[in-house]
């Protein structure tokens, strides 16, 4: 024991240093890998190898550093940046999981990326091209975006990153407007879209201090002019781009690819029913208006929107897009 005691003290002296294994460290692969093009890097298993940089980008972040949470798992030739489900389970679902130099939430992974390594297209931005804008909600009316997956699958909102009115109307200006952004995040609005049986519930709570639950909205706006602290209620299920100028910037549950359709849910051409009875009040002929859609890997002043459709109005209630390789380069 005390010859084994001599000799580690002898090592210690001579310079040699002995530390603990970080999972991300050179130090897992015994300091053989080259510190500027090669990472050591975790593998599916408990394992580590050094890898390229090159060969492993979207593990890499912009230092040049193994990003935490991820692990490569290895597919024939092919090696894949995938997170890690034995150490990392704080996934993030959208960015306002993120923050920092990771501002990017990667969906497919689940791990925060910076922005300068985002290459999914996950936000969706809608201009409204109408020139009226007169009237209480003019130019488009946006129930909601789906995007339905090559699968079939269908990915909703995840949340709204940017909204304009055109005529800069919001929904606390005395009369109600449909100018509250988070109501597209569902699809209450219109039923079956695409269909000649779409129908639009116009409100999803009709319920005031008038004292019915069909009492007009004129007699709600009244109410609340002459009594700001009034009961009435009535809560919009889509939101009004207002016209022209108006806009609204949303990001998706998952990644927008080729072969999938964006569908853009309008609620024009179809019945109005009153929400609390379900009766019918009216055929709405309303123009649907036309639209702008884009699509981005971000949301912020420095994202570059690829157009998907650049003047198009919605039919039977949907603006249906399909996505293609070409729109996304």
């Amino acid at each position: 024991m005390k010859k084994a005691l001599w000799i580690l003290s002898s090592l210690a002296l001579a310079g040699f240093a002995f530390v603990g294994c970080d999972e991300d460290s050179n130090d897992a692969c015994n300091g053989e890998c080259d510190a500027d093009t090669q990472v050591c890097a975790p593998i599916k298993g408990g394992t580590h190898e050094c890898l390229k940089k090159a060969d492993i980008p979207k593990c890499i972040d912009a230092s040049g550093n193994f990003v935490s949470g991820k692990v490569i798992e290895k597919s024939g030739s092919d090696l894949l940046c995938v997170a890690d489900e034995e150490n990392y389970t704080n996934k993030c679902t959208s960015n306002a999981n993120c923050s920092g130099t990771t501002p990017v939430c990667n969906t497919v992974t689940g791990v925060c990326e910076s922005a300068a390594s985002a290459t999914e297209f996950k936000f969706v931005k809608i201009e409204d091209l109408s020139e009226k804008k007169a009237g209480s909600d003019p130019g488009a009316d946006i129930d909601t975006v789906l995007l339905v997956k090559k699968d079939g699958s269908v990915k909703k909102v995840a949340s709204v990153v940017g909204y304009k009115r055109g005529d800069q109307k919001s929904k606390d200006n005395g009369k109600i407007y449909a100018a509250d952004p988070e109501k597209i995040k569902e699809l209450d609005s219109l039923t079956e879209y695409g269909t000649d049986n779409a129908t639009c519930k116009y409100f999803r709570d009709g319920s005031n201090s008038i004292g019915t639950a069909t009492a007009p909205k004129s007699e709600c706006d009244s109410e609340k002019v002459d009594n700001p602290s009034a009961t009435c209620d009535y809560d919009y299920s889509f939101v009004s781009l207002g016209g022209k100028d108006g806009y609204i910037i949303v990001e998706m549950e998952g990644a927008i690819e080729a072969e999938d359709k964006l569908n853009i849910i309008e609620v024009g051409d179809c019945k109005l029913v009153n929400t609390a009875s379900g009766s019918e009040i009216a055929a709405k002929n309303v123009k649907n208006e036309e639209m702008k859609v884009q699509v981005s890997v971000t949301s912020g002043d420095a994202a570059v929107w690829k157009v998907v459709k650049e003047k198009a109005a919605a039919s039977k209630g949907v603006l249906a897009i399909d996505i293609t390789a070409d729109m996304l380069k």
